[in-house]
């Protein structure tokens, strides 16, 4: 029984993950529509014609996508680490959901409700006090979306 699904773990990791079925798939919607366009005019061949070459055209680009490997913790890591380089060195379209604040006028904080528990983000301000609410926060990934989004460093810096 071991030796089965030892078996199986190592004939999955020795064959290439592809999107060839998806691209395939997005090739037979985007050849069906050539299809009815072309069977609309009076062109019903060419419309197959267009459908089997725009599967093919999908299955070969999907080919040549691999998926990122799963279980492989080196592997999913490089990946984000080459996702966050590739937001970061992006000129043509950067990150627009990175937002600003002014430090010197405002302090992030996090302030806690004692009636529910429920936590939110957002900046006090330094001058009257007034607190101006951004974001709730549910969990820790919540927590780290609010830091990535306004640059804060450090769990300490929030208040």
């Amino acid at each position: 029984m071991a030796d089965k699904k030892a078996k199986k773990k190592q004939s999955n990791q020795d064959t290439p993950d592809t999107y060839a079925s998806e691209g395939a798939g997005y090739g037979a919607i985007v050849g069906f529509f050539f299809f009815l366009v072309l069977a609309v005019s009076g062109h019903a061949s060419y419309g197959a014609v267009m459908l089997a070459v725009c599967v093919v055209v999908g299955l070969l680009l999907g080919m040549t996508k691999l998926k990122p490997s799963r279980g492989n913790e080196e592997r999913e890591q490089e990946i984000r680490d080459y996702k966050k380089l590739d937001a970061e060195r992006n000129a043509f379209f950067p990150d627009r959901s990175k937002k600003k604040y002014d430090p010197n006028l405002k302090t992030p904080c996090i302030r806690k409700n004692l009636a529910n528990g429920e936590r939110v983000a957002g900046f006090m301000n330094r001058a009257t006090g007034r607190f101006e609410e951004k974001m709730l926060i549910r969990d820790e990934k919540d927590l780290k979306e609010f830091m990535r989004q306004y640059g804060i460093s450090d769990k300490e810096d929030l208040k």
